[in-house]
């Protein structure tokens, strides 16, 4: 097994947590090793709107605006309906713009926060925080790179890593676990989940269909 020094801070995880978390390190100048246990991108639906304080992160970090030209098609509305049926009776609306509308300023005036949310998947989200984080002076991304073993030491932190079935040590000031619900981090810690047992149990369905957009589009 070989030990290397690994900059100052390991991030565990390759998620919109890990990658945001890099890159913000990196404009500030602090050194960070990103290692991911999939070797590709899940191409399952995950998350389907980033929360107005998240896009507050993204403004700051100079990425709102690419973040907002990405995922549905710009002039589609995201307002969310609640129908009898998809044709059906409507019983109630939200009304939000969409990004084309964001992104010109309509409505701003009435606006809580600097950044509404913002209706993207993180299938599409995931890729463009990744490439910018690639981009960045201080950022090594490792992907199909597992976490086996953490140790805590005084001073540093020394961490297992596997990768294609060959294991080497990692020597870091800290290490920050951004790996989900299954968090290696976490098992290693000693940190159980904690929550609602019933929000574990969900099912999200991706459809493609030639004319189920139409509806909500024209509306």
């Amino acid at each position: 097994m070989t030990e290397q020094t690994s900059g100052d801070v390991l991030i565990v995880g390759a998620g919109p947590t890990g990658l945001t978390l890099a890159i913000d390190l990196a404009r500030r100048g602090v050194p960070c090793h990103v290692v991911e246990a999939a070797g590709q991108r899940a191409e399952n639906p995950r998350c389907n709107t980033t929360s107005a304080r998240s896009m507050e992160i993204f403004r700051r970090l100079g990425l709102a605006d690419d973040i907002r030209r990405a995922g549905l098609p710009s002039y589609y509305p995201t307002s969310i309906q609640y129908r009898t049926t998809m044709l059906g009776e409507e019983i109630f609306r939200i009304d939000l713009p969409s990004a084309r509308d964001v992104l010109a300023g309509v409505g701003k005036e009435n606006w809580p926060t600097p950044e509404p949310q913002h209706r993207i998947s993180q299938l599409f989200l995931e890729p463009l925080l990744e490439q910018h984080a690639r981009g960045l002076p201080g950022v090594t991304l490792e992907r199909g790179t597992r976490l086996v073993e953490l140790t805590q030491h005084d001073d540093h932190v020394e961490a297992v890593v596997e990768s294609a079935g060959e294991r080497r040590t990692l020597r870091c000031a800290y290490v920050v676990g951004c790996d989900g619900a299954h968090s290696a981090v976490r098992r290693q810690l000693g940190i159980r989940y904690e929550g609602v047992d019933a929000i574990q149990k969900f099912v999200s369905t991706h459809a493609r269909h030639s004319g189920i957009g139409a509806r909500p589009a024209r509306d």
